[in-house]
């Protein structure tokens, strides 16, 4: 098949709507950690550290997922020809995105 007429897909929805779902996973253990942290003595109680495994795992896999828009973001600013499906402002769009979402995860 030639490479000119194959299309390509774009797995950006797809992403999206992962690192959504992520980032909620991410905004609720932080509340039930940030809970636990206010509401139990951390040093002796094993659900807190329970609460922070599960943080740090979250928090590690929905920076992945933004940082994997992130290089797909770069890719396409770096080669605006081979993503004629990508408009500008969609570019922008993305590029904003991928900003706020990884704003939020270092807040």
């Amino acid at each position: 098949m030639d490479r000119k007429n194959e299309r390509m897909i774009d797995p950006w929805s797809t992403m999206k709507e992962l690192c959504a779902v992520q980032l909620t996973e991410v905004e609720n253990a932080f509340r039930l950690w940030n809970d636990a942290l206010k509401n139990t003595n951390t040093h002796s109680k094993e659900a807190f550290r329970k609460r922070t495994k599960e943080l740090k795992t979250d928090l590690q896999n929905c920076t992945k997922i933004s940082g994997q828009m992130d290089l797909a973001v770069r890719a396409i600013s770096r080669s605006r020809s081979q993503f004629a499906n990508v408009s500008d402002n969609e570019l922008k769009e993305r590029k904003s995105y991928v900003a706020a979402t990884q704003q939020r995860l270092r807040d």
